[in-house]
C-alpha cells in the first residue's frame, strides 16, 4: 500500500506532500516560530523525528501552542 504524508500546522497553511520536510513546508519566518535557523535545538530535533516517521505525529510548541503535525495514510 503506498504511503502518503502531508505536513500541516495550525497556522494558515496548505498541505505539503512529501518529500518536503517540516522545516521546508512553509516560510516559517513569517510565523510566531520565526526562522528555522533560530528555532531551539529541541524543536528542530522533534521536526526531524516527524520527518523520519511513517506514523502520524504532532508537536504542540510554545505559549501560543502552535500545532505542527504530519498525516500518514
Amino acid at each position: 500500500m503506498p504511503m502518503s504524508t502531508e505536513v500541516l500546522s495550525t497556522l494558515p497553511h496548505s498541505s505539503v506532500p512529501l518529500p518536503k520536510k517540516v522545516t521546508l513546508a512553509r516560510e516559517w519566518s513569517d510565523t510566531p516560530l520565526g526562522p528555522v535557523q533560530a528555532w531551539p535545538t529541541a524543536l528542530r530535533t522533534l521536526c526531524e523525528v516527524i520527518d523520519g516517521s511513517a506514523q502520524p505525529m504532532f508537536i504542540v510548541w510554545g505559549l501560543d501552542r502552535i500545532l505542527i503535525y504530519s498525516l500518514s495514510v
